[in-house]
């Protein structure tokens, strides 16, 4: 499991809780990184969120959170702001280089405005989904896949170039 794993499965929990703008900022350095995704969902966020099952949505549900917990070993945190709810999480040792345009590619078709910031070494790329709709690489079918693996290719080398 790598973080956009876990970056997954926190948009998937923003998504069911009716955010309609998710903003996912990624700041990777010396071997780790932090995440913080900020949503307009409006959940109620319960007293132990990171408890396994503890859940708002039903019956066999509430793992998505207690695994970030786990995986970040309590490096977490979830609350509100200024009516935006926000998950931050650390972790050491799990961004990976390889394939990024493939890993990018799932967190673009939720049912939501996404946007994402990755930050490494002092440089950074923007990727929302009102970009790739405009420049027709939004991951909904063939050719615009083909667009969206090499806008992510393109932006990717300005933080590794």
């Amino acid at each position: 499991m790598d973080v956009f794993d876990l970056i997954l499965e926190a948009v998937e929990n923003s998504v069911e809780a009716g955010a309609g703008q998710i903003k996912v900022a990624v700041d990777a350095e010396d071997g780790g990184c932090r995440v913080c995704v900020e949503d307009d969902g409006s959940a109620r966020i319960p007293d132990d969120p990171f408890s396994p099952g503890c859940t708002v949505k039903g019956r066999g549900r509430g793992y998505g959170l207690s695994r970030i917990h786990d995986i970040s070993e309590g490096r977490c945190s979830l609350g509100r702001e200024g009516g935006r709810t926000l998950l931050r999480f650390s972790l050491g040792g799990l961004w990976q280089r390889c394939g990024l345009s493939d890993q990018l590619l799932p967190l673009f078709l939720f049912p939501a405005d996404i946007s994402l910031t990755i930050n490494r070494s002092g440089k950074s790329f923007t990727l929302s989904t009102g970009e790739l709709r405009e420049r027709d690489a939004f991951p909904d079918r063939a050719g615009a896949i083909g667009r969206f693996r090499k806008m992510v290719r393109l932006k990717e080398g300005e933080i590794y170039g």
